[in-house]
């Protein structure tokens, strides 16, 4: 029994030596200031990155302009070596402070290893070398140049409407004033407790006692909405746009949903995922297509013109901002020694 254990013992490591000799094979070796391999098993890593990210496999096509791209992020980081150009801990942290000014570094790392799921010291060394690369990039002699002249004319911005009007469809929306009682974060007392001040208040406000607005400024437990006589604002039928995730995350799709099913004017005590809440629906909108001139969504300022033109302006932006790119990578290819192996992808 024990030389079949060492038999498939030995099986087992010939096969990982396989696999890891597979996935030290070369994708790409670029030689400038020094030598860089980029190996199958970094290329996966960093594919596998894009793929959480984007959510669609990599076509052949997707896989070669990411490799172009870490080439180029290879060829940036060995001329910033050169130029001794470097971004140091407190360059990083320096911007992360001037983003979130009323949290200690401390809690910054710690929010940081959240969002991106690794510890504070590799998150680091990858923030380093993501800034050092900008600070090449800008360091260069036509950073300053680019993104200059950029307009969008109103010929754009009206085609753009044209040719994309039914993206520019608003939903089915009711606009909903609360008395909130929190059951969840600060609760005033038990649960049937906070139920029956909310129900006792309900039946004030239904008695002609109190106002809806006055039950508001004297018992919501919501201070922002508080001041606005309870106003939270429009809320869409349909909860599935990303815009309105963290909505559907605090207080539940249920009860958001339940909002649709009351007239205006109408008061009820509801239940979410935050607390009781006694809504009265102020105004409804049924669905319909926006003019250029609508506000993009109701109570904004931002019409659906003016939209369209921020983010046209952003395309070419970034359009700009790559071609800048490209062309300090193309320079710099000139001067470095860069092998390609396909095959290996």
């Amino acid at each position: 029994m024990k030389k079949i254990i060492v038999v498939l013992s030995l099986l087992t490591c010939w096969s990982f030596s396989l696999s890891a000799q597979a996935l030290s094979e070369p994708v790409a070796i670029i030689r400038m200031g020094s030598t860089k391999v980029i190996t199958q098993a970094m290329f996966q890593e960093r594919e596998a990155l894009v793929i959480g990210s984007s959510g669609r496999i990599l076509s052949p096509a997707d896989k070669k302009s990411l490799l172009n791209v870490m080439i180029q992020e290879e060829l940036f980081r060995q001329a910033a070596s050169e130029s001794g150009i470097r971004a140091t801990e407190d360059d990083v942290m320096r911007q992360f402070r001037q983003s979130n000014p009323n949290m200690s570094d401390e809690q910054i790392h710690q929010q940081a290893e959240n969002e991106y799921k690794m510890p504070w010291g590799k998150l680091l060394k990858e923030l380093e070398a993501q800034l050092t690369i900008q600070k090449f990039l800008m360091s260069q002699p036509d950073a300053r140049e680019m993104g200059k002249g950029l307009d969008v004319s109103d010929a754009e911005v009206t085609n753009f409407f044209n040719d994309h009007q039914a993206q520019f469809v608003l939903p089915d929306m009711v606009r909903v004033s609360n008395i909130f009682f929190d059951t969840t974060v600060h609760p005033k007392g038990t649960l049937d407790e906070i139920h029956q001040r909310a129900d006792k208040v309900l039946g004030e406000i239904k008695s002609g006692k109190l106002t809806f607005e006055e039950a508001v400024r004297l018992y919501s437990e919501d201070p922002r909405t508080a001041q606005m006589n309870g106003d939270m604002g429009f809320v869409p039928r349909d909860l599935d746009s990303p815009n309105f995730r963290p909505i559907v995350a605090l207080f539940g799709r249920s009860f958001l949903q339940e909002l649709f099913n009351l007239k205006t004017g109408q008061i009820k005590l509801l239940e979410s995922k935050a607390g009781l809440h006694i809504v009265k629906i102020t105004d409804r909108i049924s669905r319909h297509f926006l003019g250029l001139d609508d506000p993009i969504f109701p109570g904004q300022t931002l019409t659906v013109r003016e939209y369209i033109k921020q983010n046209l302006y952003k395309e070419k932006a970034m359009q700009a901002q790559q071609h800048f790119i490209d062309k300090v990578a193309d320079n710099l290819k000139k001067k470095a020694d860069i092998q390609i192996f396909p095959q290996n992808l």
